[in-house]
């Protein structure tokens, strides 16, 4: 098994420590990516899995797409091969987290090595003003890209936003934009849109590779106050 060690980071100008929140979302009916992304689903049940301090707004997030009869179940970790073993045996279940950059190298070989599916991934880098998001999608998450703009639009926030698609490009009925649910925070939004992706409830939207978004869009600032990963994978 793959030794795991977690190190603690700075998140944002909070000084909030950011260690490993991961939601587990049984779904044994998923058979391949291009189903998950074409039967819409409902979250019955979900593991919040905490490893360090949890990301509340990220967890939020999660919380918000799931409907009030989801039964949620909250366990915390002191180790991330722990939390690892703890994952491994829910096999067909969805998962759905956030990591540092280093924490997330050994826990995706970890992934690899059990043949789970990376159905979605992200790497999010900035400061207080600025930020950018840089996603790789499957069929399963296409356009995870335009709909992460609009929660960032709705923010009206400054972000470079960036999608690299390995599939081939599914058909889209228009942008397919829903109505989404008013955010406190990106990171609230970025949860929300995972969720999306975890459910089973999602359809593919256009592919943007690069979205420049806000006042500070064309900022040259390199100032970067947190850096860490988003993901969603079937196991």
């Amino acid at each position: 098994m793959t030794s795991f060690h977690l190190s603690r980071r700075e998140f944002l100008s909070r000084s909030t420590a950011l260690g490993a929140t991961i939601a587990l979302n049984p779904l044994s009916g998923l058979l391949n990516q291009a189903e998950a992304m074409l039967l819409p689903r409902s979250i019955s049940s979900l593991q919040i899995l905490r490893l360090g301090e949890a990301h509340a707004e990220f967890d939020n997030g999660i919380r918000l797409a799931a409907s009030a009869a989801t039964k949620i179940r909250e366990l915390r970790f002191n180790r991330l091969d722990q939390l690892e073993s703890h994952v491994g045996k829910h096999p067909g279940s969805v998962i759905i987290g956030i990591m540092n950059d280093g924490a997330f190298t050994d826990f995706n070989e970890g992934l690899r090595l059990r043949k789970a599916d990376l159905l979605c991934s992200g790497s999010h880098v900035g400061g207080k003003d600025f930020t950018r998001h840089y996603f790789q999608s499957t069929a399963a998450s296409q356009g995870i890209g335009s709909a992460f703009a609009q929660v960032i639009s709705q923010r009206a926030e400054s972000s470079l936003i960036r999608e690299s698609s390995f599939h081939e490009v599914l058909p889209t009925s228009g942008e397919n934009m829903r109505a989404l649910p008013s955010f406190t925070s990106w990171e609230q939004g970025l949860g929300y849109q995972l969720s999306q992706i975890g459910s089973g409830n999602w359809r593919p939207r256009t592919v943007r590779t690069s979205t420049l978004l806000g006042p500070d869009a064309h900022s040259t600032s390199t100032t970067t106050h947190f850096s860490f990963v988003s993901f969603v994978a079937r196991i």
